[in-house]
């Protein structure tokens, strides 16, 4: 994963992508139960529609293991995981991506179905 300190528009953005690691806001944390905060730079400013729909696929694509479920959460144009950045590169950044894309793919299907658009 590219570092990054991507900063996009303020207009929330119906397709988002992990642009790389925010090394700047990544740090350790006092918090026995996570250790780490590791901050992924967004595409753009998800809309709370977006958000909604993103924890739902990252719930879904790790169904076994129910203690990841609050472990991520979307802030402004961030995706933040509250995992060891090891652990994240080895075992989560995959699912991840796939929880994005699989996101982007709904959320513009509700746009598309929403009145008013063609």
């Amino acid at each position: 994963m590219a570092e990054s300190n991507y900063h996009p528009t303020a207009k929330p953005a119906v397709q988002v992508q992990i642009v790389g690691l925010n090394k700047d806001l990544t740090h350790e944390t006092k918090k026995a139960d996570w250790r780490y905060e590791v901050y992924f730079d967004l595409s753009g400013i998800p809309s709370p529609a977006w958000t909604k729909i993103f924890l739902r696929q990252w719930k879904r694509l790790n169904q076994t293991e129910p203690r990841l479920w609050d472990r991520v959460a979307v802030k402004e144009h961030y995706l933040v995981i509250y995992r060891p950045p090891q652990e994240i590169a080895q075992k989560h950044l995959l699912i991840l991506k796939l929880a994005v894309a699989a996101t982007n793919k709904t959320h513009q299907r509700s746009v598309a179905n929403q009145p008013g658009n063609p």
